[in-house]
C-alpha cells in the first residue's frame, strides 16, 4: 500500500492505467494477494482482480517505477505479510497519506520516505535508493480524503 503523487501516464501494479486526468494528483494504490489473484485498490476503492498462474516468489528487492518514468512520488509504502480486507484497505486511504500501518503485528516493511528510505516496522529492512532524491516535505501538494 502506498501513496504516490503521478506526474506521469503511469501503470501502477497490476496492469491498472491511471487516468491522465490523475497526473500531478496524489494517489492511493494497494494490492492484495491471495494465493491465486491480485485484486487492486485506487484511492481505497476495488478497480480489478488479476488471476495468477503459479506463485508469487518472494523478491529481495523490487522497483516502485519503471526507469525513464521522471517525477513521481512515493510516500507511505507499507507491506504485510497478510491480505487486508476491502475495510481495511479503505481505513488505510482515510487515514491518509500519513497513517500509520493498519495491522502492526503483520507489517513487514514500512517505509515512509519522508526524507530517507528507513524502515519504521522494526524488521530493519531499509531500503537502498538507486538514482533518488527525498524530499521532507511529501504532504505538499496532498489534499486529505
Amino acid at each position: 500500500m502506498t501513496f504516490f503523487r503521478n506526474s506521469n501516464n503511469i501503470q501502477a501494479g497490476t496492469g491498472i492505467c491511471l487516468p491522465n486526468s490523475d497526473i500531478g494528483q496524489w494517489l492511493f494504490f494497494a494490492g492484495t494477494y491471495n494465493g491465486s489473484s491480485v485484486n487492486a485498490y485506487v484511492n481505497g476503492a476495488w478497480v480489478s482482480n488479476t488471476a495468477i498462474s503459479g506463485s508469487m516468489a518472494t523478491q529481495a528487492s523490487f522497483q516502485l517505477i519503471p526507469d525513464g518514468v521522471p517525477n513521481t512520488y512515493f510516500a507511505n509504502l507499507q507491506a504485510y505479510n497478510t491480505s487486508l480486507t476491502a475495510n481495511e484497505i479503505q481505513a488505510l486511504y482515510l487515514e491518509g497519506i500519513g497513517g500509520a500501518p493498519i495491522k502492526p503485528q503483520n507489517i513487514v516493511g514500512w517505509w515512509p520516505l519522508n526524507g530517507n528510505a528507513n524502515d519504521y516496522s522494526g524488521n530493519n529492512n531499509n531500503g537502498v535508493p538507486t538514482n533518488m532524491v527525498y524530499t521532507n516535505q511529501w504532504l505538499s501538494g496532498y489534499t486529505p480524503p
